[in-house]
């Protein structure tokens, strides 16, 4: 079977909508979509809020269509929630583990998973047959990587779309490179570029400033409490410690971004409600939940 064939039958005919994290590897992995077929439309969410999203799509768009979800890992609620459309694909490299099993239960609901991929882009193009540079640079960026100007590029304009909520963007950008990887290099973005590198800066400091530090078992863990939304990935190279946690308030809710180069934080995330991978994993809390009652709770996952 030619690669032709293969995307006819992997697509289908039925009209296409997706639902796709709002960090750069889930808008690539969108682009990876959009290089081989038109898609009715896109929704880019947290999460947190995949369920909710889920169920903007049935009551947008109807349930006869197929729809793809990119680099956000599937639950049992939201998986069977998923199996009202046509078909739905999953298309991750998170840590799923007994959820996986759970999509045997629906027949045209079908789990492209590989933990073991640095990005979900990866998983995506090799899914569609594609092969494209973008993959390096998703890849870089979401194990904290980054090594080429590209990746860089890409990660300042996806993370200042992704602070201002401008999912329209988001949406706008993923479209352009799909007909035009060059787009990287346009000098439109070179001013949003120099803004999203000060703001990371003043956000390094202020975490530096804000840090506190406490020894449990024998791990040095640093915890970050504040109302502000900051780039963990990008804090967690400045400050040294076994494990780093940053407790957000925002908007009613908590969220607990969990870092670390040498531990596995991915079963503090899940005993959180989260997820994500070993080394980089986060989960939203509703309500106001204090950084002493965080770090209360891994103490007690740490030390049993």
């Amino acid at each position: 079977m030619n690669i032709t064939s293969l995307r006819s039958e992997i697509l289908g005919t039925s009209p296409k909508i997706a639902i796709s994290h709002t960090d750069a590897d889930g808008i690539l992995a969108v682009v990876m979509l959009l290089k081989i077929k038109p898609v009715e439309r896109v929704y880019f969410t947290s999460p947190a809020k995949i369920m909710k999203t889920i169920g903007n799509a049935i009551y947008t768009d109807g349930i006869q269509n197929d729809l793809y979800i990119f680099d956000i890992s599937g639950t049992k609620k939201t998986i069977a929630a998923s199996s009202v459309f046509e078909n739905t694909f999953w298309i991750d490299h998170h840590e799923w583990n007994e959820n996986l099993a759970h999509v045997k239960n629906f027949d045209n609901v079908q789990a492209v998973v590989n933990s073991d991929a640095k990005s979900a882009t990866n998983v995506a193009a090799g899914y569609f047959g594609i092969s494209s540079n973008l993959v390096t640079y998703a890849d870089e960026i979401d194990i904290n990587e980054v090594k080429s100007l590209e990746s860089e590029r890409i990660l300042n304009i996806t993370e200042s779309f992704r602070a201002t909520r401008a999912y329209y963007k988001m949406l706008e950008f993923a479209r352009k490179l799909a007909i035009d990887e060059n787009e990287i290099y346009n000098p439109f973005y070179d001013k949003l570029i120099e803004e999203r590198k000060i703001l990371i800066e003043k956000a390094i400091n202020f975490a530096k400033d804000i840090v506190v530090f406490e020894k449990i078992k024998d791990l040095n863990v640093g915890i970050i409490e504040t109302d502000e939304s900051l780039p963990v990935s990008k804090i967690s190279d400045d400050i040294k410690c076994d494990i780093l946690v940053a407790v957000m308030h925002q908007n009613g809710n908590t969220k607990i971004e969990f870092r670390s180069k040498t531990e596995d934080v991915f079963f503090i995330a899940k005993e959180f409600g989260g997820g994500g991978h070993k080394c980089a994993s986060g989960a939203t809390l509703e309500g106001n939940v204090s950084g002493k009652d965080v770090l209360k709770k891994i103490s007690s996952l740490l030390t049993n």
